[in-house]
């Protein structure tokens, strides 16, 4: 397993058990709740945010799964469900490439994850 799976695992494990926590604690309502009363302007700054980032990560993901033949549509709705889970777990499932040249290559195109 490279360094770069290796610190996504961690990652998606961590972030994974948080969002665990955050159901069993506050609930899903809680998640409609935090959603849909602005607090203040910062509130929408991170909602809106975070909805282009991952917008930006699913199309990645699209160009990535057509080019090299994988199958995309569960770490989509994971992505909807759950944000960064998504994205992550299909960077962890990424199967071996054939050389480095082309791991080299697919991390040219991959924005932040190099």
């Amino acid at each position: 397993m490279t360094k770069r799976k290796i610190i996504a695992l961690i990652a998606l494990a961590d972030f994974a058990a948080l969002n665990i926590w955050a159901f069993s604690t506050a609930g899903l309502s809680g998640f409609i709740e935090y959603a849909t009363t602005a607090t203040n302007a910062w509130h929408w700054v991170v909602l809106v945010d975070l909805v282009i980032a991952l917008s930006m990560v699913l199309a990645w993901m699209f160009k990535d799964a057509k080019k090299h033949g994988r199958n995309v549509v569960p770490y989509t709705i994971v992505t909807l469900a759950t944000g960064s889970i998504g994205p992550l777990a299909y960077f962890v499932a990424e199967p071996k490439r054939d050389s480095e040249q082309e791991d080299v290559a697919g991390l040219q195109s991959t924005p932040a994850l190099s």
